[in-house]
């Protein structure tokens, strides 16, 4: 029985995104979020009058939302990448199988 080796279907990208790679980007936005927290708490104690307050809040809270949108895309973006380079490796193994089960079968007949 002979079996030919078949070349790989698909390339993978240069990047690759990781476990480790979505777990930083998680723990840096944590990071980020707490330091962000801390200064807004310092901020807002020193406040003088509840106008100043309330402006220290919404600083806060317009940073916040930004910081969370960008940290929301750029993991969704790690775990889009990583989903992706596993559907391609699923795709070649599939690809491999199926190419050697019909070298098997033209082979055999």
């Amino acid at each position: 029985m002979e079996i030919a080796a078949s070349p790989l279907v698909a390339p993978v990208e240069p990047f690759q995104a990781s476990t480790q790679a979505i777990a930083d980007a998680y723990s840096g936005y944590i990071r980020t979020s707490l330091e962000q927290a801390w200064s807004f708490l310092g901020k807002l104690a020193t406040a003088r009058s509840p106008v100043e307050a309330f402006e220290i809040q919404m600083e806060y809270t317009k940073q916040a939302c930004d910081s969370f949108v960008a940290e929301s895309q750029k993991i969704a973006e790690l775990h889009e990448q990583l989903t992706r380079q596993r559907v391609m490796h699923f795709e070649g193994f599939v690809a491999r199988l199926t190419q050697t089960t019909l070298e098997i079968r033209a082979i055999r007949h």
